[in-house]
């Protein structure tokens, strides 16, 4: 019960860490995001001068995290997708280890014994 909680939330924070960076990176290399929401906030001074104000870095974040909560339905999709994958990766290592259930079961009736 432990391996698909731990697989899923591994595969899920993998899919989450990769969609973010492929994000973030293309904002800051095409120059869009952050930069084309300052340029279109010129016609109004208010909101131009409170843009202005914030490090670019950070505002193509706020971008990435916005979209990604948009895309949030495709990125569990391709969690799901991908989890047994990274079930079967961490049984294999569980089992390398002996932390599989009948390596625990072996150590505890060791250690009762």
């Amino acid at each position: 019960m432990l391996v698909p909680g731990l697989s899923f939330t591994a595969t899920q924070l993998a899919v989450f860490a990769a969609a973010f960076a492929a994000v973030w990176v293309g904002l800051a290399v095409s120059g869009l995001g952050y930069a084309g929401l300052v340029d279109l906030a010129s016609g109004w001074a208010p909101l131009q001068i409170l843009l202005a104000r914030v490090d670019p870095a950070w505002g193509n974040t706020a971008i990435v995290l916005v979209l990604l909560e948009v895309l949030s339905p495709l990125l569990v999709g391709a969690s799901l997708a991908l989890t047994p994958t990274t079930m079967g990766a961490l049984r294999g290592q569980l089992e390398g280890w002996e932390l599989d259930e009948a390596g625990m079961r072996r150590k505890v009736s060791e250690m009762l014994k």
